[in-house]
């Protein structure tokens, strides 16, 4: 009778964990006693009729031999469990190595028919490929997207603060009171609408906005110290796709790539460039700083940020004015358009690059680098498995284990990273004729361009080297400029009838003519 009445209740039946150590350092919320109140509540709101309790009391979460958690684990693993579903306050009440947890979570519970729910992060495996939903809330999330869209169009993040501040565009502590909704943190109550650079950043930095959930991104050194310390991104757990998603993976890419490789430069009055973030040192790859002269203000010019620096390692200025920049590359976007739109073939086969045997040749020794490292990335995992089964059965001990994982997690890591890297290339390879289809589009909406724009910029342009004026035997100084654009790179604009020439020349304040060039002459 007891087995019937299990199977019959089993479907209503939950375990609830509750762990807590005087390691954690946390508040009086977390206690046995709070936690049990929570999951109970939690469980009778689902649902549950019967509850079966797993308390470790005073143990560490990094202890895997935990007594009433192994025995919850073991009834699982056995499949004698009379519980359908496992309910925990957070997932570092669980266990608070990710790794261990991923397995539990991802892999065991999934295999058993386990539903598991981790109230603090709302994860609740039983709705479906979402289990940690974000419910999103259209009117935030415009301005969500109106923050990215506008740092990808070119806008500085203390401008973009500017504008949200000027439209009266409520601040997320503020947005949140508006509703009711006490979110903690601090707030400006006096200037609701001032938006200042630090939470711009943050919001294009919130990986959440693409739909993954991020676990362990912060630790406590010390039950001793309340500050929670920001964790490395090794150490953290990152589930991807899980809620519908804000901003796109590509545009969020876009966004980390440029606040990684760009700083705005800025005077000392303030201003900034148009060109800011986008040119870079021809010989030392540093990026150029903008600067005006002190004399004649209406001089602005960049140079080498390492040159004449004591760090630097840079012994030229490269210095470029600005009005003779904005010459050389609105004539080259002219150029440009002549050569998409008048010979649409030519630019295509152009970007398209090598021959078609030639990029078919590269992208099969791609492939099969990528299948071997695909094959040898699942080895790992099994290896890592079996390794992790000898731990727990005592074959292997926790110094040889931790030794072993490291050496595994290292090369993972590396070949993550190629992975990641041949997916890339493979992608560019693939879609080249889609990338000149959509560039040519993009760039038939400059064919009468008249003035630069940052918008412009950097819609059509990746990167601009600068290399030092350079005096020829002639007697003439050229100074070669190489255009990167997106997408596609740089690439060599023929001579061909319809695409004009580009003939720019600026006198310097040392009375010397610098000309535009795109190359030496041979």
């Amino acid at each position: 009778m007891k087995q019937s009445k299990s199977k019959i209740n089993i479907n209503n039946t939950a375990a609830l964990y509750l762990r807590i150590s005087r390691d954690d350092g946390l508040d009086e919320s977390y206690s046995i006693q709070n936690q049990r109140k929570l999951l109970q509540k939690v469980a009778k709101e689902k649902g549950f009729v019967n509850l079966i309790k797993f308390i470790d009391d005073g143990v560490s979460g990094t202890n895997k031999d935990r007594k009433n958690f192994r025995r919850m684990i073991e009834q699982v693993e056995n499949g004698t469990a009379l519980f359908s579903t496992v309910i925990v306050k957070d997932v570092t009440r669980f266990a608070r190595d990710y790794i261990r947890a991923g397995l539990y979570i991802e892999e065991l519970f999934p295999e058993n028919n386990i539903r598991f729910i981790s109230v603090g992060e709302g994860i609740d495996s039983a709705e479906g490929d979402n289990p940690k939903k974000w419910i999103i809330d259209e009117e935030p999330a415009k301005v969500v997207h109106r923050i990215f869209n506008e740092f990808l169009s070119g806008k500085g993040t203390d401008q973009i603060g500017k504008g949200l501040t000027e439209d009266e565009i409520l601040t997320p502590m503020n947005y949140w009171a508006s509703k009711g909704l006490n979110r903690g943190g601090l707030r400006n109550t006096e200037k609701p609408y001032y938006w200042n650079t630090s939470t711009i950043i943050t919001i294009l930095t919130l990986q959440e906005y693409v739909g993954d959930v991020i676990n362990f991104k912060t630790y406590s050194k010390s039950y001793k110290l309340k500050k929670r310390l920001k964790n490395d991104p090794e150490n953290m757990a990152i589930f991807k796709d899980v809620h519908e998603p804000i901003i796109s993976r590509e545009d969020f890419e876009r966004v980390q790539e440029k606040r990684g490789k760009t700083r705005k430069r800025k005077t000392s009055t303030g201003e900034a460039n148009m060109f800011s973030g986008l040119l870079t040192c021809a010989d030392c790859g540093s990026n150029m700083n903008y600067h005006f002269n002190q004399r004649n203000p209406d001089i602005k010019y960049f140079n080498c940020s390492s040159n004449n620096n004591r760090r630097g390692n840079c012994t030229q200025t490269h210095y470029i004015r600005v009005d003779f920049l904005e010459q050389v590359i609105i004539q080259e976007i002219r150029r440009l358009t002549k050569f998409a739109t008048q010979y649409e073939k030519q630019f295509a086969e152009v970007i398209m690059g090598n021959s078609k045997m030639t990029a078919e040749k590269d992208r099969h020794n791609k492939q099969k680098e990528l299948n071997s490292l695909i094959a040898r990335d699942k080895d790992l995992d099994n290896i890592f498995n079996r390794m992790y089964e000898d731990n727990i059965s005592g074959k292997i001990d926790d110094e040889r284990f931790a030794k072993m994982s490291k050496t595994y997690t290292d090369e993972q890591t590396e070949i993550a990273e190629k992975i990641k890297m041949l997916h890339a290339e493979l992608e560019k390879t693939e879609e080249k004729t889609v990338t000149a289809d959509m560039f040519i589009a993009t760039v038939r909406k400059y064919t009468r361009i008249k003035k630069l724009t940052r918008e412009v910029l950097h819609e059509l342009i990746d990167e601009i080297k600068i290399n030092h004026a350079e005096k020829l035997d002639s007697g003439e100084t050229v100074q070669i400029i190489t255009i990167y654009w997106n997408c596609i790179g740089a690439i060599e604009i023929p001579d061909l009838p319809k695409i004009p020439d580009v003939d720019v020349t600026v006198n310097t304040r040392k009375g010397v003519n610098v000309k535009y060039a795109h190359k030496l002459s041979a």
